[in-house]
């Protein structure tokens, strides 16, 4: 069994392109949360869209792997696309330990 309390207040702050900031963060009572700064990311700009979704899912990745890292387990991420459709799930292991 999982203790998510393990991760109780485990966040991480990153900085993303275009000069948006996100911090990730896991409360036991709110599960999973992201903070934008200045504000949602809005992109008009497929390029720019690309560059920056590619930017904020290798962050999330890194967070969701600190995650799995804490609890020892691996964790299942699927992402939901514009539409609302998911996209192909992601196993994120636990880092390895040397």
């Amino acid at each position: 069994m999982v203790d998510f309390h393990k991760i109780e207040g485990l966040t991480r702050i990153v900085g993303l392109p275009f000069g948006y900031r996100a911090t990730f963060g896991y409360s036991v009572t709110e599960g999973l949360k992201v903070e934008w700064e200045p504000s949602t990311p809005r992109f008009r700009n497929e390029r720019s869209k690309r560059k920056f979704l590619g930017a904020y899912t290798t962050e999330r990745n890194a967070f969701y792997q600190d995650i799995a890292t804490v609890v020892g387990c691996s964790i299942l991420s699927v992402s939901l696309n514009e539409k609302g459709e998911p996209e192909a799930p992601q196993l994120i292991a636990p880092e390895a330990k040397h």
